[in-house]
């Protein structure tokens, strides 16, 4: 009997993950720019954390472990510099959202001014602005000592700072 509500509890964690599939797309178009590389990562992340020995009985510790997945594989693998290759082959030119982020309104000119940013320094922004980490954290994620992850922040806020004000003055 206890087996069976381990499994269900695993199930409804699971579901609760599955269901804010759309949250997660999100979190990884903020990295990866194309909708179809975003897909592929948060399907691999879902598969990878479900596909380990842990009882998952709560939706939300599980949403959190599949959004340092999401993280792990964009800063660790090497897969991500080719997705960021194809992404900007696909859009013709380097330092430009991809086109499926191209709409109207200030999230728009957030998620362009992010592409102006390097893998590292995306990677550290969206961990301290959307997660919402301290710099000692955010360095054990990327990997990087916790110096170079206060510094990648202080150039990605100059870059952010530029293009989201010249966004803003409405210059091309």
């Amino acid at each position: 009997m206890d087996g069976m509500r381990r499994h269900g509890g695993w199930d409804d964690a699971l579901a609760g993950v599955v269901a804010r599939r759309g949250e997660l797309v999100g979190y990884a178009s903020l990295l990866v720019g194309e909708r179809w590389a975003a897909q592929d990562l948060v399907r691999e992340a879902i598969i990878r954390t479900f596909s380990r020995p842990r009882a998952w009985h709560d939706a939300e510790v599980a949403l959190v472990a599949v959004r340092g997945q999401i993280m792990a594989r964009f800063v660790r693998t090497r897969r991500g510099p080719l997705i960021a290759r194809a992404a900007s082959r696909l859009r013709g030119v380097d330092g430009q959202p991809p086109a499926a982020t191209a709409t109207e309104g200030p999230a728009s000119a957030i998620t362009g001014a992010l592409w102006m940013l390097d893998r590292r320094q995306r990677a550290c922004v969206v961990l301290r602005d959307v997660d919402r980490m301290a710099t000692a954290d955010i360095a054990r994620t990327v990997g990087m000592d916790a110096a170079a992850v206060a510094r990648a922040l202080d150039r990605a806020d100059t870059v952010l700072a530029a293009e989201l004000s010249r966004d803003l003055r409405g210059a091309p």
